[in-house]
């Protein structure tokens, strides 16, 4: 059991967790992360990064936020070679200023799989004295990353085996607002759509979006992009939403 007097901060990578969760069929649970930094102290800072304009996180702020996690909003940036991350950047600034600002921390725990942690994992341990625990996916974990940590935690994961009819009446839900003409997002979806929880929700999408049942497309409204979404009929297993809205007798 630990001291009741350590103090703990954790900084969350959104993006690689959820990825790697989701290459597994699994999602993330937000409280869980706190849930596990807290078994070695009090969790006193307690951050989380990415970028969330990408659709497997974009609709993760409200369990963030509820499971006690500051979101930090860390934008990609288009170059002419392809997206710019900041979040290692982002999140690497944040642990030297806890550092450097709050001595009294002695437990860090870095919820990434990143390689690019490893040399401030190493630190944080040798120079500082820290305790470093590195939380991550099973297989995602990089190797010098691993050396580097005083313990490694591998995420407890939720396996999400959804059955085709709980996806089918997902997709009959996102057809109707289609003949209706209206704007299908990611987001509208997830906060429309109450015949699940949003977890779930957010795990089916992206299982139609791994399937190509569903496809994103990008719309220029008011001169904004906006990422929508669309069903792709002519998927083999989208055919009985046609015959739904077709009726029986035509």
């Amino acid at each position: 059991m630990e001291p009741k007097c350590a103090k703990v901060a954790l900084f969350v990578d959104i993006e690689n967790l959820a990825k790697g969760l989701r290459n597994r069929g699994c999602q993330i649970v937000p409280e869980d992360l706190v849930t596990a930094a807290a078994r070695y102290g009090q969790v006193v800072h307690a951050k989380c990064f990415g970028d969330f304009r990408e659709p497997i996180v974009a609709d993760l702020r409200e369990e963030l936020r509820a499971a006690t996690l500051d979101v930090v909003d860390v934008p990609s940036q288009k170059r002419e070679d392809g997206w710019k991350q900041f979040t290692d950047f982002a999140m690497l600034d944040d642990i030297y200023q806890v550092l450097f600002d709050y001595p009294d921390i002695d437990t860090y725990v870095v919820a990434a799989g990143d390689g690019h942690f490893s040399g401030v994992v190493a630190r944080l341990r040798i120079r500082h004295n820290k305790r470093v625990i590195v939380m991550g996916v099973d297989g995602g974990i990089n190797h010098q990353l691993r050396t580097a940590a005083s313990h490694v935690e591998e995420l407890s994961a939720i396996p999400l085996s959804l059955e085709p009819a709980t996806l089918n009446k997902l997709l009959q839900f996102m057809t109707v607002g289609e003949e209706q003409g209206k704007i299908i997002t990611f987001s509208s979806t997830m906060k429309h759509y109450r015949a699940l929880p949003r977890s779930i929700t957010r795990h089916a999408l992206q299982q139609l979006l791994d399937s190509n049942r569903l496809l994103r497309d990008v719309m220029e409204i008011d001169g904004t992009s906006i990422k929508v979404l669309r069903i792709n009929h002519d998927h083999p297993e989208n055919q009985f939403n046609n015959k739904i809205l077709s009726g029986p007798d035509d």
